[in-house]
């Protein structure tokens, strides 16, 4: 039940920014890049118990296992989150 109250919270958000940003996204650029950032975002998810399972075959354990590997993917995260605000603060000309 809380993942369907976390995208009842997150989806005003959303909408509220693709009023805000409509000029920008009106050619439906907005809609592309929420479908894109959600595919990456559950692959990540994804990418963690798959990345902890192989490991612990190869004879890693323990908790420091699962530190590297939440530590790893938040400096990960945080690096995508701000490339992209600073590829929307200076854009790139084509």
């Amino acid at each position: 039940m809380e993942k369907i109250e976390s995208n009842l919270i997150g989806l005003p958000c959303i909408l509220d920014s693709s009023i805000a940003f409509s000029e920008i996204f009106s050619d439906g650029q907005l809609f592309y890049l929420v479908v894109e950032g959600a595919v990456v975002a559950n692959l990540a998810f994804f990418a963690g118990p798959l990345l902890e399972i192989n490991l612990r075959w190869c004879g890693y354990r323990g908790a420091f296992l699962r530190w590297i590997i939440f530590l790893s993917g938040t400096v990960l995260a945080v690096f995508l989150a701000a490339f992209a605000l600073l590829m929307e603060v200076y854009p790139q000309p084509l």
